[in-house]
């Protein structure tokens, strides 16, 4: 069986429920992303009939992007620095350069050893262990923050926005004027 487009897959039920009802709701009250994601990510196996972990990190990654911007919440995506790749990067290259301690690299990785490599990437750049976070199909790591669709392991990826939220506001970073109220 070859392995669903996922982009369509993610977009046809993006579309099935209503991508500015999402984007609305989202920006107006963030503790709905959760809700939202459970239920693309439900939608989208349950259309694919099941996914490997390659193609679940994969839709992780596109279903962050859409989530992302549908909140307004600052970010960068697939930045690459003195040849290291950083998948996202919350809320800004300027500020991690700046001060690690306000900034979080997010790596996404479908297993153990691309994993292993993602976070040593983001350790050159991000010394600050706590401040890197892992999305994956399943657990992967205790190294740091792992963020998973598999319930029971690691940290429940449905809540990586409202995570991403609180951090924001603990570090009092306000990259946009529309952020936290």
């Amino acid at each position: 069986m070859s392995s669903p487009d996922i982009p369509s897959l993610l977009y046809s039920v993006i579309d099935r429920i209503g991508r500015e009802k999402i984007r609305a709701e989202v920006r107006s009250e963030l503790g709905s992303s959760r809700r939202y994601i459970e239920e693309i990510i439900a939608a989208c196996i349950a259309q694919a009939g099941n996914l490997d972990d390659k193609s679940t990190v994969s839709l992780c990654e596109a279903l962050l992007h859409f989530m992302l911007t549908s909140s307004g919440l600052p970010s960068e995506r697939k930045v690459s620095v003195g040849g290291k790749q950083l998948d996202i990067i919350i809320p800004s290259l300027r500020l991690l350069k700046k001060s690690h301690a306000k900034s979080i690299v997010i790596q996404l990785a479908g297993n153990i050893e691309e994993a292993d490599q993602k976070i040593a990437q983001a350790s050159i750049l991000q010394p600050e262990h706590q401040n890197i976070w892992l999305v994956s199909a399943k657990g992967l790591t205790k190294e740091v923050k792992n963020y998973c669709v598999t319930k029971g392991q690691g940290f429940d990826y449905s809540t990586i926005l409202l995570d991403i939220d609180d951090f924001l506001r603990d570090n009092n970073v306000r990259s946009l004027p529309f952020l936290h109220g």
